[in-house]
C-alpha cells in the first residue's frame, strides 16, 4: 500500500476488526500527521508487515477486544520528528487496550522511536521462546509503559542508539500507575538512564553501555537479582550512581547481581548505590562490584553513599557481597551510619577468578541481531561465560546462606547447580 501522506482513521464508535497481515506499507501520514490513528471495539491484529516512509501510529481497542502486534518490521526511515532534550518524543507505535482483552507484542522490530504500551495490565511484551522477543535498535528505541501493571517484559533486545546531541534518553521506562513488572532475560543497552522508574521484579537481565546511571527510581518493594551491570562504553560525565534512588521507595532488595563498571575505560566515579532520603532498602547482598575508580568525596567516598548526609540508615542489612576494585584503594564499602546493621562482616574481598574477560567495547554484532542471525539467548549465553566464577574462585559458595544450598556472589554462579542461576541459560 501507497499512502501518498494519506492516514487512516476510524470514526467513533468503530466496531470493527482491523487486520494487517503480509503487508508492505509506505507513505502514510507525514511528519505532522499520523499515518494510522484507530480505534475500535474489535480486535486488532498487525502480523508479518512492514512499515517505512510512514507516520506514527496508534492503534487502541475497547471492550474485551484482542490487541496481537507479531513479527513486523518497522524501518528507520519512519516520519517521525526527534527533540534531542525530549525523551518523550517522538512516539513512533502506541497500542492501548483495556485489562479485558488479550495483548501480544511480539517478535517485532522497530529502528527508531518509541513503542508506547498505554493502559490495560497484563500484556505480553516478548517472551522465552526463540523469535517471541522484540528488538528495538535506533534512535529514542525505547519500550514506554504507561498506566500498566502485571506486563511481562521478556527476551527483548533493547537499545536506544542516539547521536543526535543531549539524549536525555530513558530504555525502559514506566510512568503513571504502572508497577508489578516482570522483566527477565532482556538485553538493555544505552541510554542516559537505561531504567526509569521501575516496579515488581527485575531479574536474569544484561545492563549495558549507560550514558550516566543505570538505573533511576523505582516503586516500593521493587526485586533486582541475577543481572550484569556492565559499563562496556567510554568515558562519559554526570555519573551520580549505578543505581540513584530519590523517591523515596522502600522495602528495596538488590542481590546477586554483577557491576562492572570498566575500570579506567568507564572511568565511573560514582558509588554503585546513591540512596536519597527518605529511600530505604530492605537487603543489598550476594553483589560483586569491580573495576570502580575512587568515588568522587561528594558522595563521601563510598560505594554505598547517599546524595548527601546521613543522618539515620537507609539499609537494614549489606553483608555477603564481593568488592574487587585495585583502582579505587581510598574508597570505603559502606558510608558511615547508612546501614543498620554492622555491614559487609561476610563481603568477600578478593580478585574474583571470573571464567571471561569483560569486552570493552561491547562487541556483539547487532546487524546480526537484527537479522535473526543471532539471538538474544546467545547474547546472554555469552555474558554468562564472561562473568562465570571459575574453579578456585572466592564467590563460590560464599552467597548468604539464607538464600540456600550453594548460594553464591554474583548473578552468575559456577555451574548452573543453583536452581536460581539462570542468568543466560533460558531464552534460546
Amino acid at each position: 500500500m501507497v499512502g501518498n501522506g494519506f492516514k487512516v482513521t476510524a470514526a467513533s464508535g468503530y466496531s470493527g476488526r482491523i487486520i494487517i497481515r503480509n503487508s508492505m506499507v509506505r507513505g502514510l501520514g507525514s511528519f505532522t500527521s499520523p499515518g494510522v490513528s484507530v480505534t475500535t471495539s474489535g480486535s486488532v491484529s498487525i502480523e508479518d508487515s512492514i512499515f517505512e516512509a510512514t507516520g506514527a501510529m496508534q492503534f487502541a481497542t475497547q471492550g474485551g477486544a484482542s490487541m496481537t502486534m507479531r513479527n513486523n518490521e518497522l524501518r528507520a526511515n519512519n516520519l517521525i520528528t526527534y527533540v534531542a532534550d525530549d525523551p518523550s518524543v517522538p512516539v513512533m507505535l502506541e497500542l492501548s487496550a483495556n485489562a479485558a482483552a488479550t495483548k501480544v507484542v511480539q517478535g517485532n522490530r522497530i529502528a527508531g522511536g518509541i513503542l508506547r504500551i498505554n493502559g490495560g495490565d497484563a500484556w505480553q511484551i516478548g517472551g522465552l521462546t526463540a523469535g517471541q522477543g522484540n528488538t528495538l535498535i535506533g534512535v529514542r528505541a525505547v519500550l514506554h509503559i504507561v498506566n500498566s501493571s502485571n506486563d511481562l517484559i521478556q527476551g527483548n533486545y533493547l537499545h536506544h542508539d542516539y547521536h543526535g546531541g543531549f539524549s536525555q534518553g530513558f530504555n525502559l521506562w514506566l510512568e503513571g500507575s504502572s508497577g508489578n513488572e516482570l522483566a527477565e532475560h532482556n538485553v538493555i543497552r544505552g541510554g542516559s538512564w537505561p531504567i526509569q522508574s521501575f516496579g515488581g521484579e527485575f531479574r536474569y537481565n544484561l545492563l549495558i553501555d549507560s550514558g550516566h546511571d543505570f538505573w533511576r527510581s523505582a516503586d516500593d518493594n521493587t526485586q533486582i537479582h541475577h543481572n550484569v551491570f556492565a559499563h562496556a562504553s567510554g568515558l562519559n560525565t554526570g555519573y551520580d550512581g549505578v543505581f540513584k534512588f530519590y523517591g523515596g521507595e522502600s522495602g528495596l532488595s538488590v542481590y546477586n547481581n554483577t557491576f562492572d563498571v570498566a575500570g579506567a575505560t568507564g572511568g565511573f566515579n560514582a558509588p554503585a548505590f546513591s540512596i536519597g532520603s527518605g529511600s530505604l532498602f530492605q537487603s543489598i547482598r550476594n553483589n560483586l562490584f569491580t573495576s570502580f575508580i575512587d568515588v568522587s568525596s561528594i558522595f563521601g567516598g563510598a560505594f554505598v553513599s547517599s546524595d548527601g548526609s546521613v543522618t539515620s540508615p537507609r539499609v537494614t542489612n549489606a553483608d555477603y557481597n564481593g568488592w574487587f576494585n585495585p583502582l579505587a584503594p581510598h574508597s570505603t564499602r559502606y558510608l558511615a551510619g547508612i546501614v543498620n546493621n554492622p555491614p559487609g562482616l561476610h563481603d568477600v574481598q578478593a580478585n574474583p577468578k571470573l571464567s571471561g574477560q569483560p569486552e570493552v567495547p561491547y562487541r556483539v554484532s547487532e546487524g546480526c541481531i537484527w537479522v535473526g542471525g543471532c539471538t538474544i539467548g546467545q547474547v546472554l549465553s555469552h555474558y554468562r561465560d564472561i562473568y562465570q566464577p571459575a574453579a578456585g574462585s572466592p564467590l563460590i559458595n560464599a552467597g548468604s546462606p539464607a538464600d540456600g544450598t550453594g548460594s553464591f556472589i554474583g548473578a552468575v554462579g559456577p555451574n548452573g547447580g543453583n536452581s536460581a542461576d539462570l542468568f543466560g541459560r533460558i531464552v534460546p
